[in-house]
């Protein structure tokens, strides 16, 4: 890690701050629901700040990718990061509303939503798989906890057991998935995999790719609520729990957004978002 890697994450650095500021005003002054929000969007106008600066940054002609091409900033990555800030922040603006009158604390609510935007914008701008896999864990493992944030209400409870059971099952095919790509290929950068898959025999090595994206096609379908996957969801919607549930599906399409722009055909990240 150099400073040149500090630059370009750093408005992923500076969601995880804002979190953890949240978290410490909250300590300090319990219950008080204004400074938390006040935290909150300050925090998340931060980030904004940060992604359009490190955006710039790279627009003046440095190179937008990190850790070894791990992590690239991009026009897509900017747009897509600005576009969860803001969700985020809206969010927060409106849970009140909600939590407020069923006695759910908004402070809490607030740091693992923020957490949960800071896996949906790792996720953004991931290039490798492994980190594509750090980033939907990222953001689905806070998404649990919002789907049964209203422990008293049924449906919020039921959700999130039917959002724990999928995701956990699918995180594991989608890693028995990954281990085939990486097998086949020798690598995890998603541009490299393609190159490598298309040098495979049309005849008998064209069943691999097919296979590894069979048991990567229903291990992703849980983080973009795509059916049957989408009843989590629709029972979540009916306990009107506010939460992050329609970002992941935005999140994921960044690696597909990204096989277009730069002609990348793989099965499994297609299959994955």
């Amino acid at each position: 890690m150099n400073g040149h890697d500090l630059t370009i994450i750093a408005p992923l650095l500076v969601a995880i701050g804002t979190a953890v500021a949240i978290l410490l005003v909250d300590l300090a002054m319990p219950g008080r629901r204004d400074a938390a929000i006040g935290v909150s969007l300050v925090g998340l106008a931060a980030v904004a700040a940060a992604t359009l600066l490190a955006s710039a940054w790279v627009d003046a002609g440095n190179d937008g990718a990190a850790f070894g091409g791990a992590y690239r900033l991009d026009a897509l990555t900017t747009f897509l990061d600005l576009l969860f800030v803001s969700i985020a922040a809206l969010t927060i603006v409106f849970a009140p509303d909600y939590l407020e009158p069923r006695g759910l604390p908004v402070a809490e609510f607030a740091v693992v939503l923020v957490f949960a935007m800071t896996g949906a914008m790792l996720l953004a701008a991931s290039t490798d798989l492994l980190l594509l896999f750090l980033g939907l864990e990222l953001m689905v493992l806070p998404g649990y906890l919002l789907a049964g944030y209203h422990k008293s209400d049924g449906y919020s409870t039921e959700g999130a057991i039917k959002y724990f059971l999928l995701g956990s099952f699918s995180s594991a095919i989608f890693l028995f998935g990954l281990a085939f790509v990486w097998g086949m290929t020798g690598t995890t950068t998603m541009m490299m995999s393609w190159a490598a898959i298309s040098r495979f025999s049309p005849t008998t090595t064209a069943r691999r790719p097919i296979g590894s994206s069979t048991v990567l096609v229903p291990s992703r379908a849980t983080t973009p609520a795509i059916p049957p996957a989408v009843k989590w969801v629709s029972t979540i919607s009916r306990s009107s729990t506010p939460s992050f549930t329609h970002s992941p599906a935005a999140a994921a399409s960044s690696p597909r957004a990204r096989r277009n722009r730069w002609g990348i055909r793989l099965a499994a990240i297609r299959a994955g978002t």
